[in-house]
């Protein structure tokens, strides 16, 4: 069983969360929905992927998903049980995902070895989710692309991270895959609000 909740942004500011352009704040944000966890890794532990969604400039919610229920909702937090449906090969879905695109790279130099991760090219995005979704989803299309940077490199232990933000449709191809990027995400910085794939029958 999983639980799917929309968070308003702004009911979470009033407890203190005030920069929603840092990526730590989204983090705690949405993990002071759930109060005390018992855990070393309690957003993996509890499988919690969330994303922010913007209806305009002014209003804004996390959609989360979550193997536990939240225990600390705001006002406006809306809470329920997901039954995730399953689906078959050739199905055709519309999806909507979050994604930290980049890509890691190992920089020989000398005796050392240095992993360097660099972001893909905005018109590269595209191709680059398709191959991360392509064991579960194929035929991928975009219909949507959106690029923002959330949080300043320049400030003191200051993290920026890319996220893309993906609409498209594509066909399912093996389920049990496909159910599992649903729970677990897709790629890098899930505590920052990517990996997030939504899914609903075209």
């Amino acid at each position: 069983m999983t639980y799917l909740t929309k968070a308003p942004v702004h009911e979470l500011l009033q407890r203190g969360m005030h920069n929603i352009n840092d990526p730590h704040n989204r983090h705690r944000a949405v993990m002071s929905l759930f109060g005390s966890l018992d855990s070393d890794s309690p957003r993996k532990q509890n499988g919690i992927l969330y994303r922010l969604e913007r209806m305009t400039t002014e209003a804004a919610y996390y959609l989360v998903r979550s193997q536990t229920p939240i225990e600390k909702p705001t006002p406006g937090t809306i809470t329920r049980e997901e039954s995730i449906a399953e689906l078959e090969q050739g199905d055709v879905v519309q999806f909507r995902i979050a994604v930290n695109a980049v890509v890691r790279h190992t920089d020989n130099n000398g005796c050392k070895s240095k992993i360097i991760i660099k972001p893909v090219q905005i018109e590269a995005t595209p191709q680059w989710t398709a191959a991360k979704l392509n064991a579960g989803l194929t035929d991928v299309s975009i219909t949507r692309h959106n690029r923002e940077f959330v949080g300043l490199r320049n400030q003191p232990n200051g993290k920026q991270i890319q996220i893309d933000l993906l609409d498209g449709f594509a066909r399912v191809d093996d389920w049990s895959v496909l159910r599992q990027m649903l729970l677990e995400g897709v790629g890098r910085a899930k505590a920052y609000g990517c990996g997030l794939l939504t899914i609903r029958r075209a």
